[in-house]
């Protein structure tokens, strides 16, 4: 009798644990459909946002090719590479180089200070972020720094690129294939001719 009574000491305190778990509520048609609408929206702001930056990347090309001459831009030492990357040096005097390492960088940005506001004076200190490499070897006597301003990017991500490359040529082999999206088109079609 002590086993049976056990048994169902157990199996009650289950139901009752289980009356008092909270059950999810289900979802409606229209937590669907407001699903589908913040997915939308915030893909087309996305895709927006992408434009604006690929727009931005334009914008600093254009910028480059105007001043790539000027006095300024020579003075500054400025250089540009491949994909709209303005970059400079900045070498370290000898009295620096002798210093803490904490020191170079402070010289570095103590340096690129009037760089930076002539870049502001170009409007692109919103459309390009800075990146300092240093290429510092003591063996070989090389006390620099690199300094780029690379264009900014936060949407146009390469995972964004590949994604929508995998669907626009996935949609075009079911196309290709079995013309998946002729057939749903005449469906639609037929069901239109139907209703009239």
């Amino acid at each position: 009798m002590d086993e049976l009574d056990s048994f169902k000491t157990i199996k009650t305190q289950k139901n009752i644990a289980a009356m008092k778990a909270p059950t999810p509520s289900p979802r409606t048609f229209w937590d669907g459909i407001k699903a589908i609408w913040e997915f939308t929206i915030g893909d087309l702001l996305r895709i927006f946002n992408i434009f604006k930056e690929i727009s931005n990347y334009l914008y600093v090309g254009r910028v480059i090719r105007q001043h790539i001459g000027d006095k300024t831009w020579n003075k500054f030492l400025l250089r540009k590479a491949y994909f709209n990357v303005i970059y400079t040096v900045v070498n370290l005097p000898v009295e620096v180089q002798a210093a803490e390492e904490i020191y170079w960088k402070t010289f570095v940005i103590e340096n690129i200070k009037p760089l930076n506001d002539y870049l502001a004076t170009l409007n692109l200190q919103d459309v390009v972020r800075l990146k300092m490499i240093s290429r510092i070897r003591p063996d070989d006597g090389v006390y620099a720094y690199v300094i780029k301003y690379i264009p900014l990017f936060r949407d146009l991500t390469w995972g964004w690129v590949f994604k929508w490359v995998f669907i626009f040529f996935g949609s075009w082999w079911i196309q290709h294939k079995y013309q998946a999206f002729t057939h749903c088109l005449n469906g639609v079609m037929w069901l239109v001719h139907l209703i009239k």
